[in-house]
């Protein structure tokens, strides 16, 4: 039997339109109809998106190790972090991203200005196709694509990363381009008539095997998309399945050739540096995953009513949506999470939850869809405004970052995140003023603080130390990415020339005492004890600058071989 919403939803679809239309003689002005409509729809969906990303607007330290990597490459130093070391270490994890920021640079584009401008670019794109792709090319109604669209661009987390400097968005962008053009049009069946869009599948994949390390890894997750898209009689075959992959792993092949000549390695360094697997960062990830679903619970919402979909005409497109949201999922718990603010590894799930709403949505009875479309579409936005529906104390059980300064909810996250930068950069700019370019610094933060001072970084990290990142894991427990970490005295024998380095505003003789004596403290705190009888504190005063507030001074902590020197210092100012 045919129920009323039946015949609306029919009657809604796309489809319908044009069978109408044939009826009547009028197919192309249906058709035109159709995609006006998905354009208009997808211009308002992308309104919330566009004034939270100017809310949660940041920079994240970690996207000035990219910077510096494209400002080298640009400048014909060669795609290195620090232009005099040999062999260069592949520090980033995103070769892509890296080589648009280089050409950016070589276009005089700021990497500041011109990584959120094309992260944001991306992120409205991905909106746009989101839209497209459910009124089009899956037959939603208008309704349930409007739910699936802002259930995207409604959360906090997808907007903030809608900037951050990072390769974040445009990865989503290109996972989610990929799985859609594999998608079967409708009247497709395998054979030719798919052939040009999975090609065109096959080069968003080969962007996605050159965007993050663990390319490769994602290219395998579309292929299974590709093969649970077709119904069970339609499978692809291997030829189809091969227009998809083999763009990708030529690719992927070039760059680990280049890898290999340019770097020594098969591997990126920071694969080395961050992995750490262990019951406790599996442990961690799972945290950080039922973090996602309770901060945010429009997840929740998507995956409550996938069953519904399930079940229905476009129950493969469920499925395959279903693929990519597991593959993140899993992703997400064996790296143990992430400690930067609003879940970046999970921000590429948000269209593919935002497909399991919407068909979801277009099979349930008016209300029940009213109210889960209603829920989609509003729940993401109060992690941007620290307006939660799950009590802190739920959530704080679940902390997954283990920094110091305790439990922090995103936002915090994200305004800890923002005054960090500017303090980091602050630093940078400072060094910049009064150190040499040949000097060296002890560093575990080494994203702004590197890319605007210049200096070597002996990173405690490792991500651009082979030394470090081969360590096993020195801090068991530690967030993630941190887990390696080792003290300042682990670089003595390199000679380092600075240990550690604040900003304070007043003249240098008023701040160098007290400033040297917090970091003493941070020296100790950290296990660095060893290291106060060879920290020789300086003070600068520095030139006001953007970034550099007037009457500001640089307070650094010189490694001094002759702990003499260090003593008369205290002496000289009344002791410790």
């Amino acid at each position: 039997m045919t129920t009323q919403r039946d015949k609306g939803r029919a009657a809604d679809a796309p489809g319908a339109g044009d069978r109408a239309a044939g009826a009547t003689g009028d197919a192309a002005t249906a058709a035109a109809g159709v995609w006006t409509r998905a354009w208009a729809l997808a211009a308002l969906v992308v309104l919330p998106l566009a004034l939270l990303a100017w809310r949660l607007d940041f920079l994240v330290d970690d996207a000035f190790i990219s910077f510096r990597y494209a400002a080298n490459w640009a400048a014909g130093a060669g795609l290195r972090y620090d232009a005099a070391l040999e062999p260069p270490v592949e520090g980033y994890s995103n070769f892509l991203w890296v080589a648009l920021l280089a050409g950016l640079e070589l276009a005089g584009v700021a990497p500041e200005a011109g990584s959120r401008a094309v992260s944001a670019a991306a992120a409205v794109a991905l909106a746009v196709l989101l839209v497209r792709v459910l009124r089009v090319r899956l037959g939603a109604s208008a309704g349930a694509a409007a739910a699936g669209g802002l259930l995207v661009t409604t959360s906090a987390g997808f907007a903030a990363w809608a900037t951050g400097g990072l390769e974040t968005m445009l990865f989503a962008l290109l996972l989610f381009a990929a799985w859609a053009l594999a998608l079967p049009a409708p009247g497709d069946r395998p054979g030719r008539e798919s052939s040009g869009a999975l090609l065109a599948a096959g080069l968003c994949a080969a962007g996605v095997a050159l965007v993050r390390v663990e390319g490769p890894a994602w290219v395998a997750v579309l292929a299974l998309s590709a093969w649970v898209a077709r119904p069970a009689g339609a499978r692809p075959a291997l030829r189809e399945l091969a227009l998809l992959v083999a763009p990708a792993a030529l690719a992927w092949g070039a760059y680990e050739a280049f890898r290999l000549a340019h770097f020594g390695e098969w591997t990126a360094n920071t694969a080395h540096a961050k992995a750490a697997w262990s019951a406790d960062t599996l442990a961690r990830g799972a945290r950080t995953v039922a973090s996602f679903a309770l901060v945010f619970l429009s997840p929740l919402v998507a995956l409550a009513v996938a069953p519904v979909a399930l079940r229905g005409p476009r129950a493969a497109a469920a499925r395959s949506a279903i693929v990519p949201v597991a593959a993140l999922v899993a992703y997400n718990v064996a790296v143990g999470g992430d400690w930067m603010p609003f879940f970046r590894f999970l921000v590429p799930a948000w269209p593919f939850l935002g497909v399991l709403l919407a068909l979801g949505v277009d099979r349930l009875p008016r209300p029940a869809a009213v109210a889960a479309g209603v829920l989609g579409a509003t729940l993401g936005i109060g992690a941007g405004f620290d307006v939660l529906a799950v009590p802190r104390g739920v959530r704080e059980a679940l902390d997954f970052r283990a920094f110091r300064v305790g439990y922090q909810t995103e936002l915090e996250r994200w305004r800890s995140t923002v005054r960090n930068g500017e303090s980091f950069a602050a630093i940078g700019r400072g060094l910049a003023q009064v150190a040499r370019p040949d000097e060296s610094m002890t560093c575990g933060a080494i994203g702004a603080i590197g890319y605007y001072s210049g200096l070597r970084m002996l990173d405690r990290n490792g991500l651009v130390d082979r030394e470090v990142a081969r360590l096993p894991v020195q801090r068991a427990g530690a967030s993630a990415g941190h887990t390696k970490r080792v003290p300042r005295s682990f670089f003595v024998d390199r000679g380092p020339d600075y240990l550690e380095a604040r900003l304070a505003l007043g003249p240098p003789a008023a701040v160098v005492a007290p400033v040297a004596r917090d970091l003493y403290a941070q020296l100790e705190r950290e296990g660095d004890a060893a290291l106060l009888p060879h920290a020789l504190p300086e003070a600068h005063a520095l030139e006001p600058a953007p970034g550099v507030p007037s009457g500001a001074s640089l307070v650094v902590l010189r490694y001094e071989p002759d702990p003499a020197r260090v003593r008369a210092f205290w002496d000289a100012v009344g002791g410790r």
